[in-house]
C-alpha cells in the first residue's frame, strides 16, 4: 500500500482524522491552515468550562454577578481550547499574587487580563 503524503491524496481515499487537543499552539502550523482543519471550541462547551472553573476557583466577581463573569469570559476566549481555559486561571492567580502576596481571592480584572495573554485575539480589535 503506497503512503499518502498529501491532503488532496488523503481526501480522495475518504479518509478522515478526528484528533483532540489541549495546546493547539503545539500543533504545526500547515495542519491549522484553513480547509484543512475544523477547530471546533463551542461556546456552549467553553461556558460550562468556565462555570466549573470560576466554582472551583476563589473569584472576587467585583461588581458582577458569576454569570456575567462567565458570560464575559466566554465571548473573549472564542477558539480556546481546555488547556487555555485552564491556564487563564493559572495566570490570573500568578497576576494576583505579583499584585499582593496576601491575596485570597482573584479579581475579575485579573482574569480578563489574563485572557488576554493566553488566547491572543481575545483582546485584538
Amino acid at each position: 500500500m503506497r503512503q499518502c503524503t498529501t491532503h488532496d491524496e488523503f481526501v480522495q481515499q475518504h479518509v478522515v482524522v478526528v484528533a483532540t487537543t489541549t495546546a493547539s499552539t503545539l500543533l504545526d502550523p500547515s495542519i491549522l491552515r484553513p480547509g484543512y482543519a475544523v477547530l471546533l471550541a463551542w461556546m456552549s462547551a467553553r461556558r460550562a468550562a468556565l462555570t466549573n472553573l470560576v466554582a472551583g476557583t476563589p473569584v472576587a466577581t467585583d461588581h458582577q454577578s458569576t454569570e456575567a463573569l462567565v458570560a464575559a469570559l466566554t465571548d473573549r476566549s472564542e477558539g480556546a481550547t481546555i488547556g487555555q481555559l485552564h491556564a487563564i486561571f493559572q495566570e490570573a492567580a500568578m497576576l494576583s499574587l505579583r499584585e499582593s502576596i496576601d491575596v485570597t481571592e482573584i479579581r475579575a480584572a485579573a482574569l480578563e487580563r489574563a485572557c488576554c495573554q493566553v488566547v491572543r485575539d481575545a483582546c485584538r480589535v
